[in-house]
């Protein structure tokens, strides 16, 4: 799985949200915004979990604990979407989430180098925090990718 990311120091909140998500769109073709806000995906699996709890009978106990530390979590990464890019003229895709803090996608695809090339370039121009890019199931593919952030 190849994962892209940009961490800004300390979860400062830099990244123009509606701006960078324009500028994927009008660069990648396709790209789409998948869930307005990435919280509400967490948010539903812990009411599913309580739910799937309740049928059982059993107390969620953890359940304010879980949405005390979201809470916190959304505080610290600010605003975020999930979203789906297009890739290899639209056959392949990177998912993940872009927030004012961070930009976290990745992708279990075979993805040519030019549009991996492009993501990592737009990362770096916006000048504001350190990319990082790797591939977790391909060591070869893991050196290459590496190699494109020092060129």
């Amino acid at each position: 799985m190849i994962i892209l990311r940009l961490e800004l120091p300390e979860n400062k909140h830099l990244l123009n949200l509606e701006n960078l998500i324009e500028r994927l769109m009008r660069l990648f073709p396709g790209t789409m915004i998948t869930l307005d806000n990435s919280y509400d995906r967490r948010r539903n699996a812990i009411k599913k979990i309580e739910e799937e709890q309740h049928r059982q009978g059993k107390p969620f106990l953890s359940k304010s604990r879980m949405l005390e530390e979201l809470d916190e979590h959304e505080k610290r990464q600010g605003p975020s979407k999930d979203v789906i890019i297009p890739v290899n003229s639209g056959t392949m895709y990177f998912r993940g989430y872009v927030c004012v803090s961070r930009i976290w996608l990745s992708s279990e695809d075979l993805i040519d180098i030019s549009s991996i090339k492009k993501l990592i370039d737009i990362m770096i121009s916006l000048n504001v925090g350190t990319v990082y890019i790797s591939d977790n199931v391909d060591e070869v593919n893991n050196q290459r990718l590496k190699k494109l952030l020092v060129d």
